[in-house]
């Protein structure tokens, strides 16, 4: 017979998204996460082996949406390393504030950073919270409230059968690449990540970003913060 969970705990969905392999720091800092939760947490982790990044983050938000009992979305990606207690903290943030809220990291090609822009246009790393208008999903806690009101108007999409029959896949495209903004035949366009922001964002809710958190993005080498060197406005 398992413990008898304690009240007020904070049900965690981890998914793990990855394409082909968890990069070794990523594996190191998942280790350290997943063989010491806090009390007050469960944590129930998955790994999402999917070419599409946006139909993993679809599909786990899915199952977390129709079928868990869990208060917390979160997603960390199979690049990304960080330190056990952030994610606890963004957790804990997310579901009291029942807002989103993640990490920022560097990416790879410019924009350096991870974000849509906040809505004075300008973005610090000042080790506070800020609002932003978008966040790249690599680390990041979501609360069930803002999953299901974006999944609420998402269309149930089916992705073919296998032999026997039975559904290949079936999901609420939540995380997809969406066109904004669209006057006089142009728009903009936003990943699957910023996709869901701008959804969630247009319920209600707001996107956070917690800039006292350092993580890095791993690539030809660890990406961080320090790469912006001494310059702490983009």
């Amino acid at each position: 017979m398992g413990k008898m969970e304690q009240p007020n705990t904070i049900k965690i969905l981890l998914a793990v998204c990855s394409h082909r392999s968890i990069d070794v720091s990523s594996k190191l800092s998942m280790d350290g996460l997943i063989t010491a939760v806090p009390k007050g947490f469960r944590l129930t982790t998955v790994v999402g082996l999917e070419a599409s990044i946006a139909k993993s983050r679809s599909t786990w938000a899915t199952i977390f949406h129709r079928g868990t009992d869990n208060d917390i979305l979160a997603f960390i990606d199979d690049d990304v390393a960080f330190t056990p207690a952030d994610f606890w903290k963004i957790c804990k943030h997310a579901y009291e504030a029942q807002q989103i809220v993640g990490g920022v990291y560097m990416k790879r090609e410019f924009p350096p950073i991870a974000i849509v822009k906040t809505p004075d246009g300008k973005f610090n790393f000042t080790g506070e919270i800020q609002e932003v208008e978008g966040l790249g999903c690599g680390f990041i806690a979501i609360p069930r409230a803002a999953v299901d009101a974006v999944a609420k108007d998402c269309i149930l999409t089916h992705c073919g059968k296998f032999h026997d029959g039975k559904e290949l896949l079936i999901y609420y495209p939540m995380f997809a690449e969406i066109v904004v903004d669209q006057k006089d035949n142009e728009g903009y366009w936003l990943g699957e990540d910023y996709g869901f922001c701008y959804l969630a964002r247009e319920r209600g809710f707001k996107v956070l970003a917690d800039t006292s958190i350092f993580l890095k993005h791993i690539g030809v080498y660890a990406y961080s913060p320090n790469d912006l060197m001494i310059k702490r406005e983009v």
